[in-house]
């Protein structure tokens, strides 16, 4: 069996030996070009300046050498293009002239050989075109028309979004001998609708120029992006704007319309409700004898960073029946009233710092709320009810309204009762006490404990000086009666 075993060792050595030095003759045999082809084998261009690159490769794809060599054919030489050899880089200048002009690509694995293989790639310079644009029209379509209600609101994610720029024909006659690239796909289109302007097709291109407020058109400060992109407009004052045709490149521009301005301000409504710490006050209450001013810092959103003014009024609740002075804020004068009802009344508003004449005990001008011990109730007895407003004169709202519906005005209210303080006489002094009766068993407990820590070891080394002396005794005893024998 032994021998079996190592006869099937031994010719498992010998194959993987041969097998080893089959593939290593496989790796070092080389593997020819057969082939070699542009990835896209001609471009037309308009002349004028231009930089592109070409690229070409060979088969097959695992060639031992894939290097390829880029130059300009013969009759292409010195004529105003021109192509990297090693990265296929083409540079036109702007005096090459209309025509044709071929770059041809060698195989490196070839270049030596009396038969090398090549591959052509066609560049076709054609006349420059020329664009311009339909002032009249420009005014009518552009201007008037689209924008004469034309509002710029403050917002990270502006865009133009007028329909001549999804109108093939509106755009052709504003911008004549414009190449105009409409999407080549109709699903979904119903039939005569316009296709939308299409910002990845190698056309020439609609781009916004736009100037901030404080910067000038005539001193060319111009902010430029594609017309399909979103900008930010976030300051506020008036902007210039102004639509700019550049080639497909993006290198030249092609056409300038005129400038037009429209003043940029904050249109949304600010969205408020109370802050997270207004919420915990609301949980936690005011506190008899304890001082509260109220905060103005709602949680303010969607605003467009307009800056907003928040202010409150403070309301006490008083009973059915009680006889209370009603503040009439257009007359500034009181009503006495009899209340057939349970009723909040207004004894604060921080607008003007409006005190009511019967509460400046609890709250002062400041609007700080000071609670007597009397209040104490777990009833929610003071209300405090805010507003906000922007700079633009815009409401605060709780939630954008439903489609066709109206904005309506929110005020987030606090609604407090009235708690014990921590150190009052309900009992919390009697726990007080026992704290510190507590905490004197403890200390005397403590005390105890290192005294008998101290003294114990004594008592335990005077036992053994003891028992040691009398051993001794003992020894001098024996030796003694030792003697005697």
């Amino acid at each position: 069996m032994k021998k079996f075993l190592s006869l099937f060792i031994a010719i498992l050595l010998i194959v993987s030996l041969f097998a080893t030095s089959a593939i290593a003759f496989a790796d070092g045999e080389d593997i020819a070009v057969t082939g070699i082809s542009f990835v896209k084998s001609n471009q037309s261009y308009e002349v004028g300046a231009r930089t592109f690159n070409v690229s070409a490769t060979v088969t097959p794809d695992n060639a031992t050498e894939k290097g390829v060599i880029y130059a300009m054919a013969e009759s292409s030489k010195d004529k105003g293009v021109s192509v990297d050899e090693n990265s296929g880089k083409v540079t036109v200048t702007k005096d090459a002239e209309v025509g044709t002009y071929e770059i041809i690509a060698t195989a490196k694995a070839t270049v030596s050989d009396a038969t090398p293989i090549t591959a052509t790639f066609t560049l076709t310079l054609t006349e420059k075109h020329s664009v311009d644009y339909n002032k009249d029209l420009f005014k009518q379509e552009v201007v008037d028309k689209e924008h004469s209600a034309f509002n710029v609101a403050m917002d990270k994610n502006f865009m133009f979004k007028d329909e001549w720029f999804n109108n093939s024909a509106t755009v052709k006659s504003i911008f004549p001998g414009i190449f105009y690239q409409v999407e080549a796909d109709n699903e979904g289109l119903e039939e005569g609708a316009d296709k939308i302007y299409d910002k990845d097709a190698e056309y020439d291109t609609i781009y916004v120029e736009y100037c901030k407020p404080g910067e000038s058109p005539a001193r060319d400060e111009w902010s430029s992006c594609k017309i399909t992109s979103t900008f930010s407009l976030e300051t506020e004052g008036y902007w210039s704007f102004r639509f700019v045709i550049k080639d497909h490149n993006g290198t030249e521009t092609l056409a300038t319309s005129d400038y037009f301005t429209r003043y940029a301000k904050d249109t949304k409504h600010p969205i408020i409700e109370l802050s997270t710490s207004m919420k915990n006050k609301v949980d936690s209450g005011l506190v008899a004898g304890e001082g509260y001013t109220p905060s103005t810092s709602l949680d303010v959103t969607d605003n467009n960073s307009s800056s907003v003014k928040v202010t409150y009024v403070i309301s006490k609740l008083a009973r059915k029946g009680s006889t209370v002075n009603i503040y009439d804020k257009a007359t500034e004068k009181y009503t006495s009233t009899k209340l057939d009802e349970d009723k909040f009344v207004v004894i604060y508003d921080s607008s003007n710092s409006w005190v009511h004449k019967d509460y400046t005990e609890f709250v002062s001008s400041s609007g700080k709320i000071t609670p007597s011990k009397s209040e104490i109730t777990t009833e929610k007895i003071y209300k405090i009810t805010y507003s906000a407003i922007d700079s633009n004169g815009y409401f605060g709202i709780s939630g954008e309204p439903e489609e066709g519906q109206e904005y309506v005005e929110a005020h987030p209210e606090m609604l407090l009762s009235v708690v014990a303080p921590k150190d009052s006489d309900d009992g919390t002094n009697s726990v007080q006490v026992w704290k510190i009766v507590l905490y004197v068993i403890a200390g005397l407990s403590a005390v105890g404990i290192v005294v008998l820590l101290c003294i114990k070891p004594k008592q335990a080394t005077d036992t053994v000086r003891t028992a040691g002396k009398k051993d001794s005794t003992e020894e001098s005893t024996d030796n003694n009666s030792e003697e005697n024998k």
